[in-house]
This record gives structure tokens, sequence and C-alpha cells, in this order.
């Protein structure tokens, strides 16, 4: 466990390393309080790409962030996601620096946050169909007892 996460905070930190570089500034300011405009898509992006490749919860990435509130993190990603949607360079960005970072070096490769929810929701689709199927039987099993049944 304490393996998985200096491992989580070392990604994170490589990743927060890296688009620092891209965009001309330093990791300190990634993680400042500072509102800069200049820092708030690099930060933004950051912030995506490293939930992506760790899974790491909101609350971690917040911390590793200059100790940002989980919903700041909870917003840059709901940015990031839509921002890959409509903007092709965006997309082309977030794409070359996952595929730049390698994975931690003994570390499997993590479920993102995203399809682990995905992969949750399928699961609670199959529930929620096999017990629609079980209330459909029960009805048809309940209608077909005589009247007097108790």
């Amino acid at each position: 466990m304490l393996t998985r996460l200096i491992a989580t905070q070392r990604e994170i930190e490589r990743v927060i390393v890296q688009v620092a570089a891209a965009f001309a500034c330093t990791p300190a300011e990634l993680r400042s309080p500072s509102h800069a405009h200049r820092l708030t898509l690099p930060r933004h992006l950051a912030m995506y790409i490293a939930t992506e490749r760790t899974g790491a919860s909101y609350p971690t990435m917040g911390k590793a962030f200059g100790g940002r509130h989980h919903t700041t993190v909870m917003y840059a990603v709901k940015r990031v996601d839509h921002l890959r949607q409509t903007d092709a360079e965006i997309e082309q960005y977030v794409a070359r620096a996952c595929s730049k970072i390698p994975p931690p070096a003994g570390v499997a490769p993590n479920l993102t946050q995203r399809q682990a929810i995905e992969g949750g929701l399928q699961a609670l689709g199959e529930h929620l169909t096999a017990a629609a199927e079980a209330t459909a039987l029960l009805k048809r099993l309940v209608a077909e007892l005589p009247p007097n049944w108790t």
C-alpha cells in the first residue's frame, strides 16, 4: 500500500514536471495558489493527465497541487474533458503527454477513475436489469396465485 502511494506521488510529480516544461513554467508555479491565466490551462492539464495516469482520488490530487480542494480537481478534469472534445490541439497534447510518461516501474497500470466509474455503472446496469426481470417474474407469480391465498 505504501509502495503504491509513493509510486502515485512520483507519477503525479513526473506529470507536473513534464507539463511545466511544455508550457514554460515551473512545477512550483503549477502548485502555487496563483490564478494567473498563463498557469490555469497547464495546471488543469496536469491535473487531468495525472488523474488519468494514476487513478488517484481527487483529494489526493488536490494535495499534490498545492493543497487545492478536491472540487478544483473535479472542475479541471471536467474542463479538460470538454476541451479534448472541442479542441484538437488539446486532444493531441494530452495523447502525446500520456504516451511520453511511462507507468511507474514495478507498479501495474491502474484503472483511471473514468474506467472504474464506467465499470461500476455497467455492473449497476446489469444488476438493475436482473432486478427488473426478477420483479416482473414475481409480479407474474403473484398474479397466478389464487385470490384467497395468504
